[in-house]
């Protein structure tokens, strides 16, 4: 439970990261950096916990179980967004992102 923590720390480290360097560094659109930093965290997510918190099972099925992971986390992924464009329009930001 412990190694799961850790990654989820690591992850919202990875993301929150991503979305500052990519929206406040390059320049990008809010919901392009948050889709890409999100996404960063989806697949920093799945090697770590993969191959750390679950140590699951090798490579020999690992593009079933990432198939899975990804599917459940485009998911979280729309509603991260949807969530972010809510929240950006409810503050007075401009629904174009710039």
């Amino acid at each position: 439970m412990v190694r799961f923590g850790i990654v989820g720390v690591l992850n919202t480290v990875v993301d929150f990261a991503l979305l500052n360097l990519l929206y406040h560094v390059v320049g990008l659109p809010l919901l392009g950096a948050n889709t890409l930093s999100v996404t960063g965290g989806i697949v920093n997510s799945f090697f770590w916990n993969k191959h750390w918190t679950f140590s699951a099972g090798g490579w020999h099925r690992w593009w079933r179980q990432a198939l899975v992971f990804v599917t459940v986390s485009l998911i979280g992924l729309v509603i991260n967004d949807a969530g972010i464009y809510v929240l950006h329009v409810w503050s007075g930001g401009h629904p174009c992102w710039r």
